[in-house]
């Protein structure tokens, strides 16, 4: 069996056509190693060990193209070419890779926290969770997450501090706690909580005022007198609201009750 003729596709892809009538799709790589060229003789046993070779080169072309994209690890490439080749194609393209250094599972790591650090407000947890999804080896995570965790600093929980001031409507009282709610579930830990400030205050007077109506006239349908004092009490209390403010705003309609 000879090569007859080799066509030319997008991509730095080529047919190859056997007298056969076979057909084999193979990267301009694969075509000048085996240099299958017209009238080139081809044996059985070659065509068989030339199919596997461009096996491993096709999954090797994809995975540079997919990486070409941003950087990926390994885990990552491995799930890319995983619809496409066997284990064993992937075991000895991905080992390829990292020989040549495509693959490299801690530049992948610190590059990753550095986009985190600087791109999110997300904490050291949110990283070691991040990690943990691409399979990263657990040394690697340890290492990345005390590295990021020893960059949170008072300006960085300083920042998210304002912005939550600017969004948040509710009781002085609680926005330490709903601070701290906020910081927990966005991958902080208590260890971060001693660079939330000591002397956060705001007026909440205006907020105070329409939750006080919204209970008092709720509350009123219902009851009166010193139980109803009791129940609107309550619930301004749950809201993070102080007693001496709930106590002086009664007092000054205690006609009212």
């Amino acid at each position: 069996m000879k090569v007859e003729r080799v066509v030319q596709l997008k991509n730095n892809f080529y047919d190859v056509y056997f007298s056969d009538q076979s057909r084999l799709k193979v990267h301009e790589e694969s075509l000048v190693k085996y240099e299958l060229l017209p009238n080139r003789e081809i044996d059985e046993e070659t065509l068989k060990e030339i199919k596997t070779s461009i096996e491993y080169d096709r999954a090797y072309i994809r995975a540079i193209q997919y990486i070409s994209y941003k950087i990926r690890s390994k885990q990552e490439i491995i799930d890319n070419l995983s619809e496409f080749y066997s284990n064993d194609v992937i075991k000895k393209t991905t080992d390829r890779l990292e020989k040549e250094g495509y693959i490299d599972d801690k530049h992948y790591a610190r590059s990753l926290n550095n986009t985190i650090f600087n791109t999110t407000d997300k904490g050291p947890k949110h990283l070691e969770r991040k990690l943990f999804e691409k399979n990263i080896d657990e040394n690697i995570i340890i290492n990345e997450v005390e590295y990021f965790n020893e960059k949170v600093d008072n300006e960085r929980i300083q920042r998210i501090t304002q912005k939550e001031l600017k969004k948040y409507k509710g009781s002085s009282n609680h926005f330490t706690m709903k601070l701290k709610q906020k910081l927990l579930r966005d991958g902080y830990t208590s260890e971060n909580f001693e660079f939330i400030p000591d002397d956060i205050y705001f007026d909440d007077t205006d907020y105070f005022e329409k939750e006080f109506e919204k209970y008092y006239n709720r509350l009123k349908r219902k009851h009166e007198g010193f139980q109803l004092k009791q129940k609107v009490t309550a619930a301004l209390l749950r809201r993070g609201f102080s007693y001496d403010q709930i106590n002086e705003k009664i007092g000054g309609i205690e006609d009212e009750f």
